[in-house]
């Protein structure tokens, strides 16, 4: 399911997000950036969801 972004704090407004939680490190989560067949940058990137608004 998809996160609503304009509800965390720490993520642009106005998109929905896929979730993929437990890496540790910028290069782990560009891992599974590679992983998913979907490009390093403005479609995946890490971003730490710091919690509601």
């Amino acid at each position: 399911m998809p996160l609503d972004t304009n509800a965390f704090a720490g993520l642009n407004r106005g998109y929905y997000a896929i979730v993929i939680p437990g890496q540790k490190s910028r290069d782990e989560s560009y891992a599974v950036c590679d992983a998913i067949g979907t490009p390093r940058g403005d479609h995946c990137y890490p971003r730490e969801i710091q919690g509601p608004r």
